[in-house]
């Protein structure tokens, strides 16, 4: 794991080493699960590469795509008392290669090293605005705000800038990007199609491309927030 990347960027090289030296690497392939929704939270997983989807089950047995997370990420579950479960399942999408350190164990670390631990309080408070500023662009602008503010969130994480447009090198279905913003594929497919007739975005072999990233901006009142930082523009 490179220093600054993900949780990374929030700890001193040194602290860092002390934390993946702990770790052990284990390798997924697609389809497999790390962990399921309900599973005791044993351990915490740090994303080293490849791509994992985090879904939760509803009460009619379908599964619901929440967020989607990557290199550098860090998954698990935190604070509470008594036994800790996993509120949702984590899917690699892709091969994915992921570092696990025992909950206890990371818990002796933090409690144990002060600089780190004033570290990882940081990155929990980055998640934290992370869960916040999800939560004010879907209830706040309406379906067609929710929908722009994923795209751009998405464009964050896996935007890839080239001439004709900012692709999306992640492929989503409709019903995965509707499930994101709690909403109908129905609706997801007219919106999507408005956007496409004002030429706001355009889709070529299941990629989505965004060609006017400050009109989706508009859509969810981005401009209101200027100071809004990349890092926590991500989904």
């Amino acid at each position: 794991m490179a220093q600054g990347e993900g949780i990374a960027a929030f700890f001193t090289p040194a602290d860092l080493e002390r934390l993946t030296e702990r770790m052990s690497m284990h390798r997924y392939e697609s389809g497999n699960h790390l962990f399921w929704e309900g599973d005791a939270a044993s351990y915490h997983y740090l994303i080293v590469s490849g791509r994992i989807k985090l879904t939760r089950m509803m009460a009619d047995g379908k599964s619901l795509t929440l967020s989607f997370a990557g290199h550098g990420d860090f998954l698990g579950e935190y604070g509470g008392e008594g036994e800790l479960l996993h509120g949702m399942s984590a899917e690699a999408t892709e091969e994915v290669v992921a570092g696990l350190i025992a909950s206890d164990e990371l818990e002796l670390l933090l409690n144990t090293n002060g600089s780190m631990a004033v570290s990882f309080a940081k990155w929990l408070g980055i998640m934290q605005q992370i869960s916040q500023s999800k939560l004010r662009d879907l209830t706040q602008f309406g379906k067609l705000g929710a929908l722009a503010s994923t795209l751009i969130r998405l464009s964050n994480m896996y935007g890839v800038l080239r001439p004709e447009g900012l692709h999306l090198d992640i492929r989503l279905t409709n019903n995965e990007l509707a499930e994101l913003i709690g909403a109908t594929r129905e609706s997801v497919n007219r919106m999507l199609a408005a956007l496409k007739d004002e030429e706001v975005i355009k889709v070529v072999r299941g990629e989505i491309i965004i060609l006017k990233l400050d009109e989706l901006r508009h859509h969810c009142e981005c401009p209101t927030a200027p100071t809004c930082a990349k890092g926590v523009c991500r989904l």
